[in-house]
Formats: C-alpha cells, sequence, structure tokens
C-alpha cells in the first residue's frame, strides 16, 4: 500500500472550494426563501383616484392618465417593501433600487420590472379588490 501525502495547498484548495460551495448554497436559500415568503395575492385597498401613487399593505397603487395599475410593493432584488417615492420614481429603501411609476427598472442593483397585480374595483369604486 503506497501512502499519499497532501500539500499544504491542495489541502488549502480543498477547504477553499468546500466553503465556497457552502457560501453559495446558504445564499441562494436565503434569497428563494426571501422572495418566495414574500409574496401576497391577496387584498382590499382603499381606492383614492385622486392620488398618483399610495402605499397600502404589500401593494403599490399607481393612477396616472385615468388608468389604475396595482404593483407589488417588493423589490425584485432582495424582496424589500417599497415604501416612497422620490419624484416620480418608486425607492427601494434597502439598497436603492428605482422603479418608473409603470414597474419598470431605472437603476439596479434589482433587474426584473415590480409583478403587476390583477385587481377590480368594487361597484362603488372605493375598494381595489387582487385577486
Amino acid at each position: 500500500m503506497k501512502k499519499t501525502t497532501l500539500s499544504r495547498r491542495n489541502f488549502f484548495k480543498a477547504i477553499l472550494g468546500a466553503v465556497s460551495i457552502g457560501a453559495i448554497s446558504v445564499w441562494d436559500k436565503m434569497v428563494k426563501t426571501k422572495t418566495i415568503s414574500s409574496a401576497k395575492k391577496h387584498g382590499k385597498i382603499p381606492f383614492s383616484p385622486n392620488k398618483k401613487v399610495s402605499f397600502a399593505d404589500e401593494f403599490i397603487v399607481v393612477n396616472q392618465a385615468g388608468k389604475t395599475e396595482v404593483l407589488s410593493a417588493h423589490c425584485t432584488h432582495l424582496g424589500c417593501l417599497i415604501n416612497h417615492t422620490n419624484g416620480d420614481k418608486l425607492v427601494c429603501p434597502c439598497h436603492g433600487s428605482e422603479f418608473t411609476t409603470n414597474g419598470e427598472v431605472i437603476k439596479g442593483p434589482a433587474y426584473k420590472p415590480l409583478k403587476k397585480e390583477k385587481f377590480h374595483l368594487n361597484k362603488n369604486k372605493s375598494l381595489i379588490i387582487i385577486s
């Protein structure tokens, strides 16, 4: 039986590789968990046609040019809640991603647009019902 020895350089390469794989695996699970667990599917929001942008719960209601849209308030970078505007931009407070009021990305680190939610108004147009 031949005895093999492991050089110090190869030992550290193996350790570095194992730590890298572990770190990537943990990061991937953290990002997926945050994104999946932060998606609310249903809700009722008071509707105010006079406000251009309003934030309610986990949704953003945008009224412009006589058209209303409901966007998810979860940033597509890591799922932080977008809760304020800067001029006509929706701004994520965590990492500074910026979106248009249509949900398109202006500035990263986010690279996907905000999700548009399906909704309808109740009979007297005072409530938005997200389905």
